[in-house]
């Protein structure tokens, strides 16, 4: 069973599917690949003084911003759960991306992508392959 027949045999809901393009001009649709958009953006939910330190147990966890846009880059979460707002979350969908950005200056920053409990136990079910799981905690 596919990855998207999974889902909609098991209901999950909260992303769209998308072809993916190739070419710089004509963007055509590559056959046999599409691929998953998450839509739905969480309100700022991380709790940054509850987050286990920065890389190393002595570093603060402090966002930097960004010289361009001026938006706060969080560090990534790299020793415990991160630490989430449970009113801030949508529980309407399975799939939603934080409303923070996580990175390094110098770097691309992204969202992090929230997966339901259903998700992840459709994902270790299947053995699917090329996502890491991370544990939230809700506070």
């Amino acid at each position: 069973m596919d990855v998207l027949e999974a889902f909609e045999a098991a209901g999950v809901r909260g992303y769209e599917v998308w072809p993916v393009l190739r070419g710089k001009r004509k963007r055509e649709p590559m056959p046999g690949l599409r691929q998953l958009i998450v839509p739905h953006v969480a309100e700022p939910a991380l709790v940054p003084e509850q987050v286990d330190g920065g890389r190393f147990a002595d570093e603060p966890y402090v966002p930097e911003p960004c010289p361009a846009c001026g938006t706060l880059l969080y560090p990534h979460v790299l020793r415990g759960m991160i630490p989430l707002r449970r009113e801030a979350l949508r529980w309407d969908v399975d799939f939603q991306m934080t409303w923070e950005w996580f990175g390094r200056l110098g770097t691309v920053p992204r969202r992090e992508i929230l997966v339901s409990h259903r998700v992840a136990e459709l994902y270790i079910r299947h053995g699917w392959k090329g996502l890491h799981l991370l544990p939230v905690r809700l506070v």
